[in-house]
């Protein structure tokens, strides 16, 4: 009789993995196309406050390919970080803006946490 694989947990890690690399990048371009231009005329301050969290949940997405939990972490309080951030500054009316950028790196980082590594 055959064995059958669970590819559940692998197929969760890359989906996962894949939303937040999509995520890191379509915030790299616009950090470069439409923040650092913002922020070297002085009118970028909200984003400046963002910047951290941002930092930290790019890092842990990239980090999350060779060390899973640790990337994991570093995108969970990247993501957090940036929804406490806009939470203060909008005074909780700006929800969708929380969900853009909190929801691509907070999901996938449980899913990493939840899910065993596929490589091991």
């Amino acid at each position: 009789m055959k064995k059958v694989e669970n590819n559940l947990p692998t197929f969760i890690h890359w989906f996962s993995w894949t939303i937040s690399l999509v995520a890191s990048v379509v915030m790299l371009i616009f950090l470069v196309r439409e923040g650092i231009p913002s922020i070297l005329e002085g009118k970028g301050q909200e984003l400046t406050v963002l910047l951290p969290g941002l930092i930290i949940a790019i890092i842990g997405c990239f980090v999350s390919l060779f060390r899973m939990k640790f990337g994991a972490i570093a995108m969970l309080v990247g993501g957090i970080a940036m929804v406490v951030v806009i939470a203060f500054q909008s005074g909780m009316r700006d929800f969708g803006l929380m969900v853009v950028y909190g929801v691509p790196y907070v999901i996938p980082g449980l899913f990493f946490l939840l899910v065993r590594n596929p490589s091991k």
